[in-house]
Formats: C-alpha cells, structure tokens, sequence
C-alpha cells in the first residue's frame, strides 16, 4: 500500500508542476453506475395545410369509369389530359375475357380529353357524344367532370 500512496503523491507533485506551468489538465470523471439518459421525443413531420381552392373548399377528386369493347387479349389503355397522355399508364382489364375492357380513375371536376390506345393505335371512344381536335390532325373525346 505505501507504493500506491507513493504513487499518488508523485501524480500530484506532476499535477502541481503542469499547473504552475499553464498546462491544461484533463478532469477525471468519478465513477458512477451507467444510467440511460431518456431519449427525446421526436416530433413527427409537420403536414402541410391544404391549399384552399378559389371559391370555396379543397376540391374533391371524382371517380370516372372508362369503358371500351375490343378483341378479347387485347392491350387496351386510357391515356388523357389527366395522365399527360401518357399512352401506357393506365391500362384496361377485361375481367370477363369477352373483350369488355374497363379501367377506373380519380381526376378532378373539369373538361376531360382522353382516347384509347388499343393494341398500339390511338381510337376515340365511339360512345363519347363529344370530341375536339387535337393538335395531331385527329379528335379527342371529351368529357365534363363535375
């Protein structure tokens, strides 16, 4: 035991000394038994208010039903002014495998052009009673959403 009070008071004479000549001593932290530090809550994202729609309210979506016949194991698609014609986005099931191709979409209320795309050649919807000519030389049928 004398060699370890020895040894103390030689690691003060040095302490002493480091002191008296300006050098920065780093603390010895005292033991202590672990305990967890309680983690804080995060906050979760904020949401972003909805913007409100000129007139009124936020607008809601409206569901619309496609529907066209062609060949059973057709490739049928909708594309339209709700979709950026994108010409294979949206593509048509015939549940019943006899040629009753039909597809259901969201969009909001609106004037809506679309055409179908079946087996790669762009068609009207020859049940549509309204079309527009498109800037391709052809027509589009057209729809009110409301």
């Amino acid at each position: 035991m004398s060699q370890i009070a020895n040894s103390r008071e030689s690691l003060r004479a040095e302490e002493g000394q480091a002191k008296a000549a300006g050098v920065p001593q780093a603390k010895a932290k005292p033991a202590s038994k672990e305990r967890s530090e309680p983690k804080k809550a995060v906050p979760p994202p904020v949401k972003k208010a909805a913007t409100p729609k000129p007139g009124g309210g936020k607008t809601a979506r409206r569901r619309v039903v496609f529907q066209v016949a062609a060949e059973p194991g057709s490739e049928v698609y909708v594309a339209g002014s709700f979709n950026g014609w994108e010409p294979d986005k949206y593509r048509m099931k015939d549940k019943t495998g006899r040629g009753n191709f039909e597809r259901q979409i969201y969009t909001t209320p609106g004037p809506l052009e679309y055409k179908f795309v079946i087996n790669g050649e762009w068609v009207i919807d020859a049940r549509c009673p309204s079309w527009v000519p498109n800037t391709m030389g052809s027509l589009n049928s057209v729809i009110e959403i409301r």
